[in-house]
């Protein structure tokens, strides 16, 4: 078997489907920690995204808790994946020397091979990304203080062979990195979708109501009952989609048709492909619909308003060069009421 089969089998053993439940009590108690960050400081919600989707993802992958906005592994990640998207990968993603391979042995003051000063700068901080999260790994597993995780499942044999433990630590990286920018990526987008189209909030909180009520937050058992609480990626196909361009995500579940409704499902399209599908599709599907719907149910998401109440629009711009992160924005949030905030300390007091 070769390198890059066996590397998809980890993942699938860790990130499968059928994988998926043994983290739910873990995203349960991300989310309920995020829902409290958000209500009680919106203006930081870039920084708690990513505490929330990078925290979450080292816990499945490496076994490793967050404890803070700043931990070294998520400012390290945070480094790699910016250099990755808008250096590294910023235009065409194309340099010079793949073309001219003859480049690479001008010195590095000549003009055109500015490349050579860059890489040194960025290979040492992107194989610390990759090496040094595995290597605590390593060390608690053998001090035994390592969480339930991926890399909890291999490293309990200390004799590794070197090229078997190479094919875990990339792996690993590979599921982080992924999994960490893709959540990162969609819960931005929610947060921007629900301060544009209050309709479409009501419409999703009404259903939520229904079905989860005012003494609870929502949990996976919910999420049979609640196709419309998943607000998903417009397709564009109109044979599809009729009014693509519409945000509307009764487009994704208001069909009888078997056939058309698969052919519907944007899971079959927005993680990709066979052997290139995200390797994290499940697990962040699975934890952007609790903490989305988790949001719908406790808060109200709206523009913010000037000195004589006129809503201010927000300006949206977007300038990663990989993953469609809108840049910060400013919108309003509250706690929808006394209640749905008791609900979130509450929550958040059990899951410390």
């Amino acid at each position: 078997m070769s390198g890059e089969l066996r590397q998809r089998r980890f993942i699938q053993q860790t990130l499968g489907p059928r994988s998926i439940p043994a983290y739910h009590s873990m995203i349960q108690d991300e989310t309920a920690v995020f829902l409290r960050a958000l209500v009680h400081n919106p203006a930081n919600y870039p920084s708690d995204i990513r505490k929330y989707a990078g925290g979450l993802t080292l816990a499945v992958v490496y076994g490793y808790k967050v404890k803070s906005a700043d931990d070294k592994y998520l400012m390290m990640a945070e480094e790699c994946l910016t250099i990755l998207a808008n250096e590294i990968a910023s235009g065409s993603g194309i340099w010079p020397v793949d073309i001219f391979p003859a480049l690479n042995y001008l010195p590095e003051w000549f003009p055109g091979a500015s490349f050579k000063g860059k890489a040194a700068v960025w290979k040492p901080k992107m194989t610390e990304f990759i090496r040094a999260p595995f290597e605590y790994s390593k060390s608690a597993a053998r001090n035994g203080t390592i969480l339930p995780s991926f890399c909890s499942k291999f490293l309990v044999d200390d004799a590794l062979e070197p090229d078997m433990e190479n094919e875990i630590m990339y792996s690993a990286n590979s599921m982080y990195a992924a999994s960490a920018d893709t959540t990162v990526t969609s819960i931005s987008q929610f947060l921007l979708a629900m301060t544009l189209h209050p309709e479409v909030m009501r419409k999703a909180q009404q259903e939520i109501d229904a079905v989860v009520g005012p003494d609870r937050l929502p949990n996976f058992g919910d999420r049979p009952s609640l196709p419309y609480g998943t607000p998903a990626a417009i397709l564009r196909d109109e044979n599809l989609f009729p009014n693509p361009d519409a945000f509307d995500p009764s487009h994704f579940y208001s069909i009888q048709d078997a056939e058309l409704k698969k052919r519907r499902d944007p899971r079959n399209y927005i993680f990709g492909f066979g052997r290139r599908r995200c390797p994290g599709a499940d697990l962040v599907e699975s934890s952007v619909w609790l903490l989305m719907v988790s949001v719908l149910a406790t808060m109200d998401i709206k523009k913010k308003t000037d000195q004589d109440g006129n809503m201010i629009e927000p300006r949206v711009s977007y300038n990663n060069s990989i993953f469609r992160v809108p840049d910060r924005f400013d919108f309003e949030i509250q706690p929808r009421s006394i209640q749905t905030l008791s609900l979130i300390n509450a929550e958040t007091g059990l899951s410390r």
